[in-house]
Parts: structure tokens; sequence; C-alpha cells
């Protein structure tokens, strides 16, 4: 545990390499320049040659080393970001989490649940680790665990150690695992190696009122967090059944939970069982040692096993029924499987492909308590139990309506039930109800500033837009360093047509976070609509600089290029983001547009069939392809394609408007009255105008 964080010095290991991550067609290098540890992603150009290179020192690491060890850079305003490669025993390869084509580059932050299991407790403002999703560390930061996380604060030992105090009193005054009860001894272990799944559930939720670093040794653990499961029966639970083997990085308590050897010692195997926390034994007296355990109780049956010819004489039981496995969730890794088996799974059953949230289709269906095993039978039980429902979507049919009527018939003293209740009922677009749970969460929690900024979303959404901009402000003042605030206001003035001030919120979260490709790509947006084109390919080329895996800003590069000289670049980035996400049809139909501009009708028609064959609602698609359509003569192809459009954009005035032309030269007159009589309410004057000609000369 000692070893699970640190910061880099001249000596901590940190050999020179390069990785090529095929997926994302990106180059890696790891080097050091005047002692000191860097990380450099790069891109092929155009030309083939390297270029929109990022580079970045590394400053702390963590993992102990034993199958891996990732990297972290840590930024200006004191945020910890993970790097996009790691160190395993075979070299470099992308981080876990990162092996797809959209990973998150160097843009994942890490977070207080992060450094929860992999450091001692940070210097913090008190109060302020009320979110275990919070990123900001303003402070020092201690190296690995340290003897509290085990032991409790230890100030009050040492004083009485040092004060001559009898030895009894000394004792009191530190938890010592070993004297704990066997579910509080375990505990403090499950506090860090207790975790369901890495995909999107929830997991776990931190108690309302509780702070991310207040858990102390020998308190039960249900007191601070609640731990949750996928529900029974849904094939994704670990099971015997080799399709529900779910087999993840950090399931050495959940796997072990589930072996027989665990549920008939009646709470003798805990950790401590095999795991000196003091000490890690390594190769041959690992084995020694891990088998000695398994011997206390099972040294009987395999003597008479082995003498009659049924069982391998064998020193190390570990290696035949905790095989180790490639996680499904940490594609470059092995690790030992800690659920005790008689006849573990056959190695073929390892995934091919490293499942996350991008990979994995979301889970859809209840989410079941699993540890504590049972809770109280009161009400604030029921409130978690509905909160896990909706807090990752997974169970929004049952949760949402479960957890709104327990939340009006309690009225919980919390206001992250009603913060948790509104971004639910945010999620699936009813806004009126929305609104009244984030106004209550706000008038509850007044000095939360993730309520404030959640209320800002919902009227961004609502109205009126001074309220919404009032909201996002009052939460900047609390949580200045969180960019998303100043992001979420610039796109709120956005909406509402004020491009220069939008301007503005965006350079805010640049200041704020350098780092932040979205906010250089929606100042790029308000920068062209104000007529500043070379800021604004200044903005988005470092938008693609910092997250050239993100498929929306890389096309929006293209597509900004492609209406400039140098189309060669543009169409090398209209190709390179349709090679790694074939799929992306917003992204195909904007490259059909690129092509179109420059006469290229056939190649855009192309692709504009293949994106609306990915995703056909896409009105501005359809309405190209009925204008190519229509100029090349194919009058009812094109009428077709119209009709498409304005049925999935029934506002969509152009191309009503185009439509009722378009029927009235082929005689359809009366369904062209009805589409050019829609036009005709366009604010739009030119749109206005025209239809209102076509409607004259009818």
């Amino acid at each position: 545990m000692a070893r699970s964080f640190g910061r880099m010095h001249e000596g901590t290991p940190f050999p020179e390499g390069s990785y090529r991550h095929a997926a994302s067609e990106q180059d890696f290098s790891a080097y050091r320049r005047d002692g000191k540890p860097y990380i450099k992603r790069t891109l092929p150009g155009p030309d083939g040659t390297p270029s929109y290179a990022l580079e970045r020192e590394v400053h702390y690491w963590f993992g102990s080393g034993n199958h891996a060890r990732s990297y972290i850079h840590r930024t200006g305003s004191g945020k910890l970001v993970e790097l996009p490669i790691t160190l395993y025993g075979g070299g470099w390869a992308m981080s876990p989490g990162y092996d797809r084509p959209d990973h998150s580059g160097s843009s994942r932050k890490l977070n207080y649940r992060c450094l929860f299991c992999h450091a001692g407790y940070p210097r913090i403002e008190p109060g302020s680790d009320d979110w275990d999703g919070a990123t900001q560390f303003p402070g020092p930061l201690t190296e690995g665990i340290d003897c509290q996380r085990c032991h409790g604060p230890g100030r009050g030992h040492a004083a009485a150690a040092r004060s001559g105090q009898p030895v009894d009193r000394v004792r009191s005054t530190i938890v010592n695992p070993a004297r704990l009860a066997p579910d509080r001894k375990m505990e403090v272990c499950l506090q860090c190696h207790l975790e369901t799944t890495t995909l999107r559930l929830p997991s776990s939720i931190l108690r309302y009122g509780r702070g991310v670093f207040s858990y102390r040794p020998g308190e039960p653990l249900e007191d601070y967090l609640l731990y949750f499961d996928h529900a029974n029966g849904t094939g994704h639970e670990a099971q015997r059944a080799p399709q529900k083997d779910k087999f993840e990085f950090v399931s050495e308590a959940y796997r072990m939970r589930q072996s027989q050897c665990f549920l008939k010692s009646g709470g003798a195997l805990t950790c401590t069982t095999c795991h000196n926390p003091h000490d890690v034994p390594r190769g041959a007296e690992a084995a020694r040692r891990y088998t000695a355990a398994c011997l206390v109780c099972h040294s009987q049956k395999i003597g008479v096993l082995i003498q009659e010819k049924r069982h391998p004489v064998s020193r190390d039981c570990v290696a035949c029924h905790m095989p180790k496995r490639q996680p499904s969730d940490a594609a470059h890794v092995r690790v030992a499987d800690h659920r005790i088996l008689r006849r573990p799974p056959e190695e073929s059953l390892q995934p091919s492909i490293e499942h996350n949230d991008s990979t994995t289709p979301p889970y859809r269906g209840e989410v079941a308590l699993y540890y504590p095993p049972t809770l109280p039978d009161i009400p604030e039980t029921s409130l978690y139990l509905a909160v896990a429902q909706v807090r990752h979507q997974s169970n929004l049919d049952k949760g949402l309506p479960l957890l709104d009527s327990l939340v009006r018939r309690l009225r919980p003293a919390q206001p992250g039930f009603y913060f948790d209740l509104g971004e639910a009922w945010r999620a699936v677009d009813r806004l009126d109800k929305a609104l009244a749970y984030h106004e209550e969460s706000v008038r509850r929690g007044p000095g939360h500033w993730r309520h404030l900024y959640a209320l800002g979303l919902t009227l961004a959404r609502t109205g009126p837009m001074e309220r919404a901009v009032k909201m996002f402000e009052q939460a900047a003042v609390l949580a200045p360093t969180e960019p998303a605030i100043l992001q979420a206001l610039g796109e709120s003035l956005s909406r509402n047509g004020k491009p220069r001030e939008a301007a503005a919120a965006f350079q805010r979260a640049i200041v704020v976070d350098g780092d932040f490709a979205e906010a250089y790509n929606n100042l790029a947006t308000s920068l062209l609509r104000l007529g500043n084109n070379g800021a604004a390919e200044k903005a988005l080329r470092q938008a693609v600089v910092l997250r050239p895996e993100m498929a929306t800003i890389r096309i929006n590069l293209a597509s900004f290029l492609a209406r400039h000289p140098g189309f060669p670049e543009a169409k090398h980035h209209f190709e390179a983001v349709l090679r790694m996400n074939p799929s992306f049809a917003e992204g195909r139909s904007a490259y059909g547009t690129a092509l179109a501009a420059r006469g290229q009708a056939d190649a855009a028609l192309a692709q504009y069939e293949k994106a609306l064959s990915l995703n056909p609602a896409l009105p501005v698609t359809q309405n190209n392809v009925a204008a190519i359509l229509a100029r090349r003569g194919q009058a009812e192809q094109a009428i077709r394609a119209y009709r498409e459009a304005v049925r999935y954009a029934p506002d969509y005035f152009e191309a009503h408007w185009k439509l009722g032309e378009l029927l009235l030269k082929t005689g359809q007159r009366e369904e062209a009255e009805k589409h050019l009589r829609k036009a005709a309410a366009s604010p739009d004057t030119r749109i206005r105008d025209a239809a209102g000609r076509l409607l004259r000369q009818r």
C-alpha cells in the first residue's frame, strides 16, 4: 500500500520508450529531459510527419508496479490528470480504459475517490470533500497509503505513549484491526478493495453528509458508503456460468466474497488470512505462505486426495485455484482471480476487447444492494435504494417514480436527494419537475456549487436565461477552479444569441483550465459568429492539439479548413476521424458538405447516404441530399428527401420552402401550398419573402 502512489524522483523507474496506438492513430513517447520525465503524443500529419504534438511533464505515479504503473500530470490549478499510456511488464501500452479510438487523452482528471484508495489524506479545506467526484488538490499530496488508513488517527496514540500512560490506555487510543470484530476487520480492507464494477451502475454511493476522507477504521462501513451491484438474473452478476463471470481489475474482495471458502468460514476467512498488510512476499515465499493459509482448513482433505491419486502433489494452491487472468476492464495485465474455485474457468474465456463505457452497452435494469447485505427497514434505506436506480439512469422506469414519491412523502432534510431527483428528471426531459427539485436542492443547500450549476443547466433550457447566468456565476464564485461552470455559462449565452458574451465566458474557462479542449472548440464557434476567423482557427487547432480523439472537435477543424485554402489538410482530418469511427454519421455528413462545396457531388452523395444509413434522423443531411438531387433533375427523389427533412424537423423552414418550390414545379399544388405557408412563418426574411412570392405566383 505504501507503493500505491508517489512523486516522481530522479531515481524513479521511467524507461524511455515509444508506443503506437493504432485505434486512435496516435504515437506516444516517454523520455527524460533535463532530468524531468515527460510523455509526448503526436499525430501523423497530411504528409505523414508528426504533428499536433502534446507534451506533458510527469509529476506522480500510481500503481505498485507489480502489474503496472500509470503516470499523472499535475496542472497549474492543482488538478491531477492521468496520462494515456502505462508501463506494464511487457512495456508501454494504453492505460486501462484508454484502449479505444475515443479515449480520454490527457484530460481524465483523478477525483477524490481515486486518491482515497491510492494516497494518504490530502490537505484540503474542511468539509470540501462531500462529493467524491471533486478534483481539486490544492496542497501537498501524501505518497502512498499510510498507517492512518488502517489504524485511524495516531496523534492521541503517540501522545499517550510519550507521556508514559499504561499499556491498555496507549492501546485504546489507536485501532488495531486484529482486535476488531470480523466484519469491522474486513471492512478496513473493503474501504478500498471492494468494487462491484467499473462500469456505470453506480457501484457505490457516499452517504449524504459524509466526506470522502471521513471514514475511520472500526466504524461500520455502511455508515459511510453503500455498495450496489447488478441484480440477480440479469447476466451481469458473477456466477458459476462463464457468461456471467464478471471479473474486473479491482475485484479481489468482490470475487472472494463469492467463494465457498469465504461463505462457509463463518467470518473466519478475511483478507488478512492470506495477506500481511505490513509484508508482501514474492515468488516461492508467496506460494508457501498462501498455501499454508489454505492448508489450515484443507490439509486433511488434500492429504486423502493425494493418497488416492485424485489430486497432484503441489505446494502452490493459488496457481490452480486462483489463477491469473486478464480482467475485462484492463487489457494489458493479468491478476489473480480471488474467487477460489475447485475448477476455475478456462483461459479461452478471457475478453477479446477491453470493456469500458464506450465499448459496453449501458446496463438497464434493477440496481441491487450489495454491501452491507441488508439495511434497516427505515425510510432512509428506501431513499438510497431509489437513488441507486437513477444515479446512472440504470433503472429509470421504476426508480424515478419511486424516488419521486419517496421524496414528496418523506421530505428528507439532505439536499442531495432533491439534487439526484432533479438530475434524473432532466435526463428524461421533464424539465418542469427537474426545475422544481433543483430549486429545492439549492434552497436546502445554498453553499453547494453543484446544485447551483445543475439549476443553471435546467434554467438554460427552460428560461429565463438571465437567471441561468446568475446561477452559473454564483456557482463559479463557490468553485472558481471548475471550468465546466464557465463552459455551461458560455453555451447558454451562445444559444441565446450572445456570441461576444459567450466568447468571454469560454475564455474565462480556458484561464481556469488551459487544457479544456471543449472550451477552445466552443470559443472558436463564437469567434466565427463574430467574424474573427483567424482567432477561431487558432482556437480550433488548439482544441485538436488537446483532444484529437474527440471526433466532433476534429471534424469542426476539418469543416473550417474546408471553407478556406488548404483542403488537403481538411480531407486528412475528415478521413482520419472516419477511419477511427466509421459509424460517426454527423462526421460523414460534414465531410459530404465539404465535398459538395467543392463541386464533388458524387463523393458528397456517397458520404451523405452512408450518414443517413447510420442515422436517418439528420434533417440537414436529408435537405442537402435533396438539393443535389434537385439540381440533377431527379425531382421525385429530391421530394422524398425534403419530406424526410421536414418529418424529422417540422420547423425546418428552408426545407419547407424548397420542398414547396419543387412541388409547384411538379404540379403538386395543394401540398406545395401547405409547405410554403409553413416557410412563410420563418424568422429569416430571405426564406419568408421567397415563400411569399411563390404563394402569390400560385
